[in-house]
């Protein structure tokens, strides 16, 4: 069973955990490039616009940056971030809570 059969989340919420670990284990130091973003979607098995939206919740929240025509990078101060527990609720289901769900026709 593969992670994707295991959890309930959404893709892209699963390629942003996958990147932060990287950044956690060390693997991927500050201002250190990511993999081309074609590369990381093949890598991961994600489309490119998962993956895209991925990286954006991390720039989101302060682990990366991107310079254009360069590419994305682990953001200086990502370690420390992830230290203070920047993004430890990224599968904890917590992006929209407090929010209500509405159905169709609740307006």
């Amino acid at each position: 069973m593969n992670q994707r059969e295991r959890t309930p989340e959404f893709a892209y919420m699963l390629v942003a955990e996958a990147i932060k670990s990287r950044i956690e284990s060390g693997e991927w130091r500050p201002h250190r490039p990511l993999p081309a973003e074609r590369r990381l979607a093949q890598e991961l098995g994600y489309a490119l616009g998962t993956v895209r939206h991925g990286t954006r919740v991390l720039r989101d929240l302060g682990l990366l940056y991107t310079v254009p025509a360069k590419g994305t990078f682990v953001a200086p101060e990502a370690p420390a971030l992830l230290r203070r527990g920047v993004g430890a609720d990224l599968l904890g289901g917590s992006f929209g809570a407090g929010r209500p769900l509405r159905t169709v026709g609740s307006e």
